[in-house]
């Protein structure tokens, strides 16, 4: 009795490991379980949400001016979610600035998104913002949240989106670095641009 004690213990301890890392692994995603009606759905894990490709436009400390169409043929972060539920799902794709490092004035960014939605390229600025958004998928402390597309998904159905991100070339600020000696976009030298995104779904019933 006592054997098969120990051994009901083992696999319990052993599934609660395998959840956990599981959780871990999907930490970078947010996925509300909240429908706008307030009810709370019990599990959302029919709806998958995965990355592929560079993810240099979300992480980058060696950002430089450039055009619109240069920034198009940067490599992007590939974002897909596919449906696996039996009922659609709408959801929001969000990207939330961090306080990491010396953070660039989000003023400059710009970025596009292609792929099943077209959006930009545009300022990130121009982005409609969440106040006081918070997450436990963010480590470091969140500056701003943008919604950069709403979309949905009928049952059994995927959609892709690459996301890019970089400074824009036109109306660099001059800085004075003394002698006479006027800088163009010297204030960005030594700044970073940190990213999170996220996608918040919700069932559409």
């Amino acid at each position: 009795m006592k054997n098969k004690y120990r051994l009901s213990l083992t696999v319990i301890t052993v599934l609660l490991l395998i959840a956990i890392s599981i959780g871990a692994s999907y930490g970078f995603w947010l996925v509300s379980k909240d429908q706008t009606s307030g009810n709370v759905l019990t599990a959302l894990t029919c709806f998958e949400i995965s990355t592929t490709g560079s993810t240099a436009s979300l992480a980058d400390d060696t950002l430089v001016p450039m055009s619109d169409q240069e920034g198009a043929l940067t490599t992007p972060a590939v974002i897909s979610a596919t449906n696996n539920c039996s009922y659609p799902i709408s959801y929001n794709i969000l990207i939330h600035t961090v306080n990491k490092g010396a953070p660039i004035n989000e003023a400059y960014m710009r970025f596009n998104l292609t792929g099943s939605k077209t959006v930009g390229p545009a300022l990130l600025t121009s982005l409609s913002i969440i106040e006081n958004y918070s997450s436990i998928h963010v480590a470091d402390p969140i500056l701003n949240t943008y919604v950069i597309t709403t979309d949905s998904l009928n049952a059994g159905a995927t959609k892709s989106y690459n996301f890019r991100a970089w400074i824009k070339e036109d109306n660099l600020t001059y800085t004075d670095v003394g002698g006479g000696l006027m800088v163009e976009g010297y204030d960005l030298m030594n700044k970073n641009f940190t990213a999170v995104i996220t996608i918040e779904a919700n069932s559409s019933l």
